[in-house]
């Protein structure tokens, strides 16, 4: 019983809460970032998919990267900003933070905040990646 109980924490990723999100198009586009399983090209890049030859964005800027994605791409600046203010208007230090710590608070919440911060802060990264329309493909 242990060895099955090791095995299975070993291959199965630790849940993640969702804070109570009812939203299974947007909850499933935001495992897919937080496994690096998604339709962004580092990821497709890295587990070698046949329709990507690299891992730079459209907009040949970098790779595309869940932060650059979220962060940095020309193609979602209009709703990069309201992303940013909703974090914003619910963390202080946001724009102080480091990017990579961004990214996490972005996909995953942070235990420090209470439910209901951490719920709207979910549901604003699930509101920009539906908004952006990048996963609206099949993933091959």
């Amino acid at each position: 019983m242990t060895f099955k109980k090791n095995l299975l924490g070993f291959i199965r990723p630790s849940p993640n809460c969702v804070f109570n999100i009812h939203n299974p198009a947007g909850l499933k586009f935001l495992t897919r970032l937080r496994l690096g399983l998604s339709h962004l090209n580092d990821h497709k890049f890295k587990h070698n998919f046949r329709d990507c030859i690299n891992p730079l964005c459209s907009c040949s800027l970098e790779p595309e990267t869940t932060a650059h994605y979220f962060l940095r791409c020309n193609h979602y600046c209009d709703i990069r900003t309201d992303l940013m203010n909703d974090l914003n208007s619910e963390i202080d230090s946001f724009p102080t933070l480091s990017d990579d710590r961004k990214v996490i608070l972005l996909l995953y919440g942070d235990a420090k905040l209470d439910h209901n911060k951490n719920s709207r802060i979910l549901t604003a990264s699930i509101d920009y990646i539906m908004r952006s329309e990048r996963f609206s493909g099949p993933l091959f």
